[in-house]
């Protein structure tokens, strides 16, 4: 079938929307010609066509006429791909598209956080908060941001992996000539995560002018700090989720399967088929555990709290907390207009959270 406007339309609404989510289009193969990506679109085309119905449905061009012409075309090309068993341009777009739209769509809640109501975010101990330079990175723990350097393919990561990082990188020997342990339990992963940045766990805070001072820590680079919004994760704190690290274990049969390139829809990830967008989804629901025991003064200063999360698909280090149902998260938009407004408040009612202080605890004792 040839409808060059309809053509038209629906490569504009799809564009609009992969320009709009780009920092996760970037983890989507749509180049490839693979079996899996094709046989992936046949076998889901009817939840393809349901989440297409929700993506053009807000679109103004689609509500002056165009909506149905535009379904239509997407549901009779379907027969020409019956046929041919070859993707489109357009429906390869479509795909990743709808893909990404069933994964940012499901509870990831984004405010606005204004100059206004900075009062009205409290500090009752139901949620943590984590600040975040630039608003379109996504919540990666050190540890996973650049693996892909390490695993060039994809891999599965366990705690004998992850010993096996610690080991050639010279830090298990240095924390038993220290500690006299070779233990990586909580304490060791904690130590890391503060003096080098570099653990699986992600760092959060019980004090949201903490969070926010950590969203503006690039201001010395002029560049980012003006032209780039920042941003504050707010996750509810869940107490059957809690765990003492002195009396429980951290998850010692946790593992991260972790894919460090381009995912191509439909390929297995090591050797689990992926064929239906609930598989997909599954795989990158992750499981987590809170802590939110302090062992050390800059974790202490910074109200500091650690979530630990593990069982997931990691594509280039993303981590769809979202996706479990169990975790709330709300994710807060600091635009880069309002960002010297919250500098000259933070100066004013907490010059003890300017950053500088918070990373070397004792600074702050030390210039009076």
């Amino acid at each position: 079938m040839q409808d060059d406007n309809s053509v038209k339309v629906i490569n504009r609404v799809i564009n609009n929307y992969l320009e709009t989510h780009s920092s996760i289009r970037c983890l989507f193969n749509e180049q490839s010609d693979s079996v899996e990506m094709v046989s992936f679109f046949g076998a889901n085309f009817n939840a393809i066509y349901e989440t297409a119905i929700n993506l053009f449905r807000e679109d103004k061009e689609m509500q002056n006429g165009y909506y149905i012409k535009c379904l239509n075309y997407i549901k009779l090309d379907f027969d020409d791909f019956i046929e041919k068993r070859r993707l489109k341009s357009y429906q390869k777009r479509l795909l990743v598209a709808t893909m990404i739209y069933s994964i940012v769509s499901r509870d990831l809640k984004m405010d606005e956080l204004s100059i206004d109501n900075w009062n009205l975010i409290h500090n009752d101990g139901k949620q943590w908060y984590r600040g975040q330079a630039d608003c379109q990175w996504h919540l990666i723990p050190s540890m996973f941001r650049n693996l892909g350097n390490i695993f060039p393919k994809e891999k599965r990561i366990d705690m004998h992996e992850i010993e096996q990082i610690y080991t050639n990188n010279g830090m298990l020997k240095r924390w038993e000539q220290v500690f006299n342990s070779s233990e990586i339990d909580y304490r060791f992963l904690s130590y890391m995560q503060h003096s080098i940045s570099y653990s699986p766990l992600l760092d959060f805070s019980s004090s949201f002018p903490t969070a926010v001072s950590f969203s503006l820590c690039n201001r010395s680079s002029i560049n980012n700090f003006a032209y780039k919004d920042s941003s504050v994760f707010q996750i509810e704190v869940s107490n059957d989720r809690l765990i003492n690290p002195d009396v429980d274990n951290l998850p010692n049969n946790f593992f991260i399967n972790y894919i460090p390139n381009k995912y191509t829809i439909g390929t297995s990830i090591l050797g689990k088929p992926i064929t239906s967008y609930d598989d997909f989804l599954r795989a990158l629901t992750p499981e987590y555990v809170m802590i939110d025991t302090v062992n050390n003064d800059r974790m202490r200063y910074q109200n500091g709290r650690f979530i630990f999360f593990y069982n997931y698909l990691s594509l280039q280090g993303m981590v769809c907390t979202w996706l479990n149902k169990d975790l709330h998260v709300t994710k807060y938009r600091i635009r880069k207009e309002e960002k010297n407004k919250y500098c000259d408040q933070l100066r004013e009612e907490y010059p003890y959270l300017m950053v500088d202080k918070m990373m070397n605890p004792y600074n702050y004792f030390s210039d009076q």
